[in-house]
């Protein structure tokens, strides 16, 4: 074995890139995937040892490894971008390079204090060791920092890279093994000839979350086929969607949804989160083309396939639908239960029925738009036009099919309508919200004024309890109690009270032309002081011209958020004008 001392060359891009991170220590761990992606490897071994251990996390693959000469000359110079000397595509399988910034190989010191690099090519193995705590503790400058680097003959047809970390960063979340899977699977879920492993697990598609599905066809040829279905949450980034074919291991062709994306019932958007793989065991030479692009439509196992896998889908489908709605409805119950109580009540139970479908369109939104829609959707049912429609259908029904059929259409062209002509009208208020906080003569009063009666402007999904003098008396009422302390005269300026998430807010607005400082704070702390024995969870709200450019945000007390009334308004026309966009798409 010999060994001698190297030392990093710097590029000139490392000034520009060093300081970029990663969100997340799983992200770090994918960056040393893609390193053997890279290195054409085939498979990939991650061990993820339980937290607290003094274990090492080790990232091992099969690639081409380096030799000693590609050690000094291209692991050692950072920053260097491989696709300049070697191309866009890797040498052997020709898969798109994915390391950049040449700064990859020290996403394990973003982790952990010491990485140990052992790579085997050209008959030598090649070992080198780092600590970040020398690197930061070392006095000169980067390119003279010295690594030992062995070397030590190995057999001439073994190649591969083994990656071990230790003295993991305790300021750091330590990895998660399954959602390092589902980093893992959304980036190589459709990858071919790249397996990879972790805790000696392979990926497959239910490292995806969402509901699972799994079906047994027993095919005329007498093989079988095994089919595998997620129903990814929300809207997640999937590899791939539809279901991928393998016959005895081998991909064939590309995934599809076996016909079911021409339905006409069921949502595409849900469709498209159907992702999955069937297995086929069988020596059917005949049951593939070729080229291996598809399955043969006139083979007797095909035409098996392509008669059962629709229905398998649509029940999937269907059933992870119904659980997701239950889901939804389950959580803003509460919220649309007194909602509806302001209703008259011969619209009431129409409400309900209408809210279903809303459901159904928009249960995978996230909270804050899923808010959005259900004001939106629930002011429709104030405007006469959409009762026009309901009592021309009660007639229709008595009448011709045909014009029964012409007022549905009309009727859903109506229901959307309306809830796109509510959504624009509002953006239209904002419009003229933003006139007026330009405007440095507006008072704090008429801003407060518009704000009460449009609480919808804000984030916080609730309903206004509250403001100015009438805040005692309402409070009383509210909270079965009374109002205390010696500020009962100066009270915050709005309160909304949480319906089903339990939390509070107060608002406070100041004047369009003024910044908030931290006597405006203090003040809010003292109402939430006086509040809290009342309310538990409650947050503050403080509007102006935005922070004083004095205060540095990083020193924000928890629970207080300082917003312009620019920033207010941009973020509430951001959610009108996405549900716009979203009911064009349903037409």
């Amino acid at each position: 074995m010999s060994a001698e001392v190297l030392s990093f060359q710097v590029s000139p891009r490392l000034a520009e890139i060093l300081g970029e991170g990663y969100s997340s220590t799983e992200l770090a761990l994918k960056e040393l995937v893609d390193n053997a992606w890279d290195a054409d490897s085939t498979e990939v071994r991650i061990t993820v040892p339980a937290p607290m251990t003094s274990d090492p996390i080790v990232i091992s693959d099969n690639g081409s490894g380096m030799k000693t000469g590609e050690m000094r000359q291209e692991y050692f110079m950072v920053a260097r971008d491989r696709r300049l000397s070697k191309g866009e595509k890797t040498a052997k399988f020709g898969r798109k390079v994915k390391g950049r910034k040449g700064i990859g190989k020290f996403a394990g010191l973003m982790l952990a204090d010491s990485m140990e690099l052992q790579t085997t090519a050209g008959g030598n193995t090649s070992t080198i060791k780092i600590r970040r705590t020398d690197i930061l503790a070392h006095q000169g400058d980067f390119e003279n920092f010295p690594v030992t680097h062995t070397t030590e003959p190995a057999d001439v047809n073994a190649h591969g890279t083994t990656v071990s970390l230790s003295d993991f960063h305790q300021q750091l979340q330590f990895p998660n093994a399954d959602k390092l899977r589902e980093h893992l699977i959304r980036e190589y879920g459709k990858a071919d000839k790249f397996v990879i492993y972790v805790n000696d697990l392979a990926l497959t598609y239910n490292d995806i979350p969402g509901e699972k599905f799994e079906h047994t066809v027993a095919l005329p040829s007498g093989g079988t086929a095994t089919v595998r279905v997620t129903i990814a949450e929300g809207k997640r980034k999937l590899p791939q969607k539809g279901l991928v074919v393998r016959i005895n291991g081998k991909t064939c062709g590309k995934a599809n949804f076996f016909g079911l994306e021409d339905d006409e019932i069921l949502p595409r958007k849900l469709i498209e989160r159907c992702i999955g793989e069937i297995e086929i065991e069988s020596n059917d030479e005949n049951l593939v083309t070729a080229d291996w692009g598809g399955l043969i439509e006139s083979n007797l196992d095909t035409v098996a396939l392509t008669e059962v896998i629709p229905d398998f889908l649509r029940r999937d489908l269907e059933k992870a639908r119904t659980v997701e709605v239950s889901t939804a409805k389950a959580r803003y119950q509460k919220l649309l239960n007194q909602r509806l109580e302001k209703l008259p009540a011969f619209r009431r139970d129409f409400a309900r029925r209408r809210l279903a479908r809303v459901f159904e369109m928009f249960f995978h939104e996230n909270e804050e738009r899923f808010e959005a829609i259900i004001g939106v959707v629930l002011d429709t049912f104030d405007k006469d036009e959409y009762w026009v429609i309901i009592d021309k259908l009660s007639n229709a029904r008595d009448s011709h099919v045909g014009d029964l059929a012409e007022t549905l259409i009309e009727f859903g062209l109506v229901d959307t309508g309306i809830i796109g002509r509510q959504a624009r009208a509002r953006i239209a208020v904002l419009e003229e919200l933003q006139a007026l906080i330009n405007d440095d003569s507006t008072r704090e009063d008429t801003i407060h004024r518009i704000l009460e009666s449009n609480m919808w402007i804000f984030e916080f999904a609730g309903r206004l309890i509250s403001s100015n003098e009438a805040i005692k008396t309402v409070v009383e009422k509210y909270l079965d109690g009374e109002y205390q302390g010696d500020r009962a005269s100066k009270r915050p300026d709005l309160l909304a009270a949480g319906i089903f998430s339990g939390r509070h807010l107060i608002v406070e607005l100041k004047r369009p032309s003024l910044f908030i400082n931290r006597d405006h704070e203090r003040q809010a702390l003292e109402y939430k002081d006086d509040l809290q024995p009342q309310l538990q969870k409650i947050e503050i709200l403080i509007i102006g011209k935005g922070r004083d450019p004095g205060i540095d945000p990083r020193n924000e007390r928890d629970g207080i958020e300082v917003l312009s009334y620019t920033e207010l308004i941009s973020q509430a026309r951001s959610r009108h004008e996405w549900l716009i966009r979203d009911l064009s798409k349903e037409q």
